[in-house]
């Protein structure tokens, strides 16, 4: 992951990417995109698109947005807003209104939501003033029974936090991004914190680090980034034991892609890369095997694909309201997430 500055909003921060899931859906379909881009302010909104790039829509219009995260069913969406001041956690509908704070008062700022995929729990990124840096949490859907699940000790050479949590289809395990080792690798807990394993351990010598994990709906795979934190890297994927890691994504340094995220039906994969240029970070989509890379649009970051109702119809997403907003404090180097690498190339 890549740290870097959106704007001046965000420093040292790994990204990361967040997936959606739609376990109990009665069918598989792949609805709207949901991306960060800054508007005509210069703030950070949250904006969706449909599968082909066509109908672009904002979502949020007040401060800045961040870390969209669609529910199972693809009616409401989780995402981080500073609009009271602290990166805290809310939920909105599909089309932006009935927006609902989950989290209150997090002075170092809560981030990267996540749903359980039967939509009862959300998993997301705390990062406390008391302990100094990112670790994992999860709290249900209403935002009760906050709980702490990871407890990272502190790293003396490089930064610490344990972020980027992503739940297995059958809710017991979460695999999230953590630098218990000194390197940021992926690893896997209990939903109930207990049993972490270690997953990856580098992958080359071009590619000590990995992060921003995202599970597959059928728990097959993992598809994550690897290379050098706040540097560049590519997108891979792994079996879901770790086994036949491989690499998708081809770009020549120092350019990066980052921050994949599965399509609901698991034949695409987003991802974010300035591949076109310094100062081009775009969202662009690849086959599930890395083949037919193309460009969606302008934006960058956490992105998550919305599981459609039915096989033929998508929801319908409208421009209004959307009074929220996100930026992630830059308080520790490297400390939180989104826009890793990718910003980092744009100011070199």
């Amino acid at each position: 992951m890549r740290l870097g500055n959106m704007n001046g909003l965000l420093l040292a921060v790994p990204v990361l990417l967040l997936t959606c899931g739609i376990a109990n859906a009665q069918v598989v379909g792949n609805g709207r995109i949901a991306f960060s881009d800054v508007d005509a302010l210069g703030q950070t909104q949250i904006f969706a698109i449909l599968p082909d790039g066509t109908g672009r829509q904002q979502l949020t219009t007040v401060s800045d947005n961040q870390f969209p995260a669609w529910t199972p069913d693809g009616t409401r969406m989780a995402f981080a807003s500073m609009r009271t001041g602290n990166s805290e956690i809310w939920t909105m509908n599909a089309d932006g209104s009935n927006q609902t704070q989950l989290t209150f008062n997090t002075l170092g700022g809560n981030f990267t939501p996540e749903w359980s995929r039967d939509g009862g729990r959300i998993a997301f990124a705390s990062l406390l003033d008391s302990v100094g840096h990112p670790e994992v949490w999860v709290m249900n859907a209403d935002g009760t029974g906050a709980q702490q699940l990871t407890f990272t000790p502190t790293s003396p050479t490089g930064p610490t936090w344990s972020l980027l949590p992503t739940w297995s289809p059958d809710g017991s395990t979460i695999a999230y991004a953590s630098t218990i080792t000194g390197t940021t690798q992926i690893w896997i807990i209990d939903a109930d914190g207990s049993n972490p394993v270690q997953m990856t351990n580098g992958n080359g010598p071009a590619y000590p680090d990995s992060n921003a994990p995202q599970w597959s709906r059928d728990g097959s795979q993992i598809v994550f980034w690897s290379g050098f934190e706040s540097q560049f890297g590519e997108v891979w994927v792994m079996n879901a034991d770790g086994t036949n890691k491989r690499k998708l994504t081809e770009t020549t340094d120092p350019f990066n892609s980052d921050n994949p995220e599965w399509s609901p039906d698991g034949t695409k994969i987003i991802f974010d890369s300035n591949r076109a240029g310094p100062g081009m970070i775009e969202v662009w989509m690849m086959d599930a095997d890395g083949a037919n890379v193309q460009l969606l649009t302008t934006g960058s970051g956490q992105t998550s694909w919305q599981p459609a109702l039915n096989a033929t119809s998508v929801i319908p997403a409208t421009s209004l309201c959307g009074t929220i907003g996100l930026i992630l404090p830059a308080l520790v180097a490297g400390a939180v997430i989104l826009l890793r690498r990718s910003e980092m190339q744009t100011s070199t």
